[in-house]
């Protein structure tokens, strides 16, 4: 392949579509794809989609913690644990996966720019097809009080990886049959709370065709990110790195998760940067917490009367005082202290969830 016409005053780049991979070779990709660079290389933009059905999990999950595993083995949905941050994913036909391999000498690839940098042309190329997609929080895009993309990065041989997606149409009722719960009333509330905390292309406008998509994601990165994107396919080397990164997520694949046995939120689920399900339990005597926005959305509790005077607390934010004065005006004072405690309990973690980079992915060697 001849050489591309270099673009005054553009960062030279790549762009490989990677085509329709299995889940394995999918989160391979990207990783073989960085550690096959070294530190001359130009930056890469990479496409691809994934040919079945999995739950992709961050670098900190576990996935017996997270995840019902006899539902995923009955659904037919492998695991994977992805070598970036972020939370658990359900990937599936109806994503357009996108991946920026950035070598560590340009100067967006660090930790505190990476996101900034790579969301900007992705709600650019949302925009462009009249949804107006926003940064929310660190690493997601928003449409309107709804996330439409998420993100994770990581460190990866002499690169740093950014990785999203356009999720196109999303299975909500399977994402929900297939997580860990610890109630049916938890799923219940899940799957009403799943579509408000997250939306998808289909639900906002019409689904642009592949090469339309791909016409203005080029378009978007050329005008945010001054990239001069030029068509390619993997090297000798980069296929290699790619298929040995996919031995070893294989190799984990049939081991034991024993480094890690807590929940990313300890006793719920992550819906979006504002949005948190909770349920903390004791003996009989349990709780349930839609946090929203930092205040409580929703509440209820294993007695009838207690769930009544409990939900005096919506509307409040999850400080002991407060639902201490809101409760007391309902329950005598000790079991307003009580119940106020139980609430901080339930919605530990909740505000101190910023796991999207990953410091720790590179337990894979570097190879050329």
């Amino acid at each position: 392949m001849p050489p591309a016409e270099r673009v005054p005053g553009l960062v030279q780049a790549r762009f490989l579509d990677l085509g329709t991979l299995s889940p394995d070779a999918l989160h391979a990709a990207y990783h073989g794809l960085a550690v096959a660079q070294d530190e001359r290389a130009q930056p890469v933009l990479a496409w691809a989609r994934s040919a079945a059905p999995h739950l992709c999990i961050g670098q900190s999950q576990s996935a017996r913690a997270e995840l019902d595993l006899d539902a995923c083995a009955r659904a037919g949905v492998s695991v994977v644990r992805r070598s970036l941050g972020g939370g658990t994913v359900l990937v599936d036909g109806d994503q357009r996966c996108v991946f920026f391999v950035l070598p560590l000498t340009l100067a967006a690839a660090r930790p505190a720019r990476i996101f900034e940098y790579c969301l900007g042309p992705l709600a650019r190329t949302f925009q462009s097809f009249g949804i107006s997609a926003r940064p929310v929080g660190r690493a997601d895009l928003w449409v309107a009080d709804s996330k439409i993309a998420g993100s994770g990065a990581a460190t990866l041989g002499s690169c740093m990886v950014f990785g999203s997606s356009f999720v196109l149409r999303f299975p909500d009722e399977l994402f929900c049959r297939l997580v860990h719960v610890p109630s049916p009333g938890f799923r219940a509330w899940l799957h009403e709370a799943l579509p408000a905390a997250f939306t998808c292309w289909a639900r906002l406008a019409a689904v642009p065709a592949d090469a339309a998509l791909v016409g203005a994601l080029h378009a978007s990165v050329a005008a945010t990110l001054g990239w001069d994107l030029r068509t390619d396919v993997p090297s000798a080397d980069e296929r290699c790195a790619m298929r040995a990164a996919e031995d070893e997520l294989r190799l984990e694949a049939g081991e034991e998760d024993v480094e890690i046995s807590h929940r990313r939120i300890p006793n719920g689920i992550k819906l979006n940067a504002t949005t948190y399900l909770a349920e903390w339990q004791e003996g009989v005597t349990w709780l349930r917490v839609l946090l929203r926005d930092g205040s409580i959305a929703r509440i209820s509790a294993h007695d009838p009367d207690v769930a009544a005077a409990l939900e005096g607390s919506i509307g409040c934010p999850v400080q002991a005082a407060v639902l201490e004065e809101r409760l007391g005006r309902v329950l005598a004072p000790e079991a307003a202290r009580t119940w106020a405690r139980r609430i901080k309990i339930c919605m530990a973690g909740a505000h101190n969830d910023d796991d999207d980079f990953s410091e720790s992915a590179d337990r894979w060697p570097n190879r050329p």
